[in-house]
């Protein structure tokens, strides 16, 4: 651990990716876009994209791995949703080369980190990562995600390890921490089908916001709305 960092130092670093904020935030953010990225990749491949689906993410940050949904199927319509002032603006920036082009369709929001602003069964594919800690009612916000979700369409969930975040010194009061069963035991309270939960673990070695080499367990959680769509 990097014994240089001062407990308030370390507040203010927990506090900025909860909500980023100003320039410092856009800093923060393009480093969580770094460090978050093999997970994001990782997250979107089990998204399975096919195009023409509305696609929404929660939690994009500076969203410049926004190309990649495109990679994989086009044309797609996204929309993505922040809590973030200093994100949403940063993604808005992102999206102006795409947005010119005719086959993109891309729509950034703010929100207020509870109630999805979006029409019951309205999305195919939702994604979000390292967003989880921050749910402030986990079961409210899960039949949020179901609401919005159309019949047979998924969402994605990545997040890191209790294990593995509880050892990182920025992580304080804010952070609610999850690891596989303890997440398991959240989606059976909810409506969300526990029978084809499907969560995948991984690991990686990573740097840490403080600079050192860890070893980061994560992982990928699919929630499936009923009925049941196996994968084309």
């Amino acid at each position: 651990m990097n014994t240089s960092w001062t407990p308030q130092q370390l507040k203010e670093i927990g506090n900025q990716l909860s909500h980023p904020k100003g320039k410092h935030g856009v800093d923060v953010g393009n480093r969580m876009h770094e460090s978050n990225l093999s997970m994001t990749l990782a997250a979107i491949e089990q998204l399975h994209l096919m195009p023409n689906q509305h696609v929404l993410e929660i939690g994009h940050g500076s969203a410049k791995h926004l190309p990649i949904y495109f990679e994989k199927a086009s044309p797609l319509l996204f929309k993505g949703l922040e809590i973030s002032e200093a994100m949403h603006q940063a993604a808005k920036q992102q999206d102006s080369t795409l947005a010119l082009e005719k086959r993109y369709s891309i729509d950034f929001q703010l929100y207020d980190g509870k109630n999805i602003p979006l029409e019951d069964n309205s999305i195919d594919r939702i994604i979000t990562v390292n967003t989880l800690y921050f749910w402030k009612d986990p079961l409210a916000f899960c039949n949020e995600l179901y609401r919005v979700l159309n019949t047979g369409g998924f969402c994605v969930v990545c997040f890191a390890d209790k294990s593995f975040m509880e050892k990182l010194p920025f992580v304080q009061e804010q952070f609610t921490l999850y690891n596989d069963l303890i997440f398991k035991d959240l989606i059976k309270k909810t409506d969300f089908n526990l029978q084809h939960l499907n969560i995948i673990s991984k690991e990686e070695y990573v740097e840490s916001k403080t600079g050192e080499k860890v070893l980061r367990k994560y992982y990928i959680a699919c929630l499936h709305k009923p009925p049941y769509l196996e994968h084309v």
